[in-house]
């Protein structure tokens, strides 16, 4: 009986969450099935609530959106933890098995205290020989002395296991600082970009402040590489990187997009106050000028394009994104080492621009 009322629970369930794909115009794929039915269960509190946004703003649900959901919430959990990982959660595990055995064994100890004393105290007040009483006195001094020992030995343990965990503790913090950190720049990496616009674009919709994106990439890069080499090219990113990372402050977030392609995410940022950071990084780049450090060599200067877009609430990240990739586009065609924003007159010839300027 009770597999039954289970199975028609779960049957019922399952017809409402493909009702409410249904309502919502959602294809019944097994991913977006996934997506609704972790929904509808609550068991996802961010899932919910990035469902909830959406639904707020009276927009259907697209494929995009699905996507990005699907890869927020479910992509992750089944990616493979690194080496590093393993190994430091494995030490974890192994530290809180000794610990938790530790404090097992301890309470036996004072369970067997606590009996001794108690088995002694009920002699004492049966007996009046004082061989028997020194005995029995006996008994509770040893007795004590060991439990003082066990307490001791537990407490040194304890430390140790403290120190112990607060030294995994730093190193999964440090896996999880490099996993998000792109290793030449030391900027935040895609990775990052992808979690940090995710969370600034709910942030937005939820408070009605402004969200302002920066594509920004470095004009000629691919020229200069293969005159001066990779590993000046390299220097090259690290001096956009810095300049980058001068100019941001607070929340805001500065990546390597991929490439020689950066990004800057600027929340509570209006699309004016975007532009003119933009155009001090552009300034601050172009100052710079390079020299070659094994032979002196003067190497110029290099310059950088830059597009500005303005979240609009409710569109997807990858339209976001999209169109700061349009400004940054249509700043190459202006001529590079320009920004050009959503609201320029160039921007309203979009269809015109051509894509895949290097």
């Amino acid at each position: 009986m009770s597999y039954l009322k289970h199975f028609e629970e779960s049957h019922e369930f399952s017809k409402k969450v493909l009702d409410a794909m249904s309502e919502h115009h959602v294809p019944a794929s097994p991913q977006n099935y996934e997506i609704w039915f972790t929904y509808l269960s609550q068991q996802n509190p961010k899932l919910n609530q990035t469902i909830e946004i959406l639904l707020s703003n009276n927009r259907e649900i697209t494929p995009e959106d699905s996507e990005e959901i699907y890869h927020q919430h479910f992509d992750g959990a089944s990616s493979k933890m690194t080496d590093d990982m393993i190994d430091v959660s494995e030490r974890m595990k192994t530290e809180l098995d000794d610990l938790v055995q530790n404090i097992e064994t301890s309470l036996k100890n004072t369970t067997a205290y606590g009996d001794t004393l108690q088995a002694a105290s009920g002699q004492l007040t049966e007996t009046q020989n004082q061989s028997t009483v020194k005995l029995y006195l006996d008994k509770i001094v040893s007795a004590t002395r060991q439990m003082e020992k066990h307490n001791k030995s537990l407490e040194t343990r304890l430390e140790e296991s403290s120190r112990e965990v607060n030294t995994l503790r730093h190193n999964i913090e440090e896996i999880r600082h490099e996993s998000l950190t792109d290793q030449l720049t030391s900027l935040a990496n895609r990775k990052a970009f992808d979690n940090t616009l995710r969370e600034a674009a709910i942030e937005t919709m939820e408070s009605g402040d402004d969200l302002c994106l920066l594509f920004t990439d470095i004009d000629h890069f691919k020229k200069f590489n293969d005159t001066w080499g990779h590993q000046t090219g390299d220097n090259v990113l690290r001096l956009v990187s810095k300049s980058l990372s001068t100019n941001v402050k607070g929340r805001d977030t500065a990546a390597r997009y991929g490439g020689e392609e950066f990004a800057i995410i600027l929340p509570q940022t209006s699309l004016e106050n975007a532009v003119k950071l933009a155009e001090q990084i552009r300034q601050s780049v172009q100052a710079k000028e390079l020299q070659k450090r094994s032979t002196g060599e003067n190497l110029g200067t290099i310059t950088i394009s830059i597009g500005v877009s303005l979240f609009r609430p409710g569109e997807t990240l990858n339209e976001f994104v999209h169109r700061a990739d349009a400004c940054l586009y249509a700043a190459k065609n202006n001529g590079r080492n320009c920004v050009i924003a959503e609201s320029d007159e160039q921007m309203a010839h979009l269809d015109d621009l051509q894509d895949g300027v290097a």
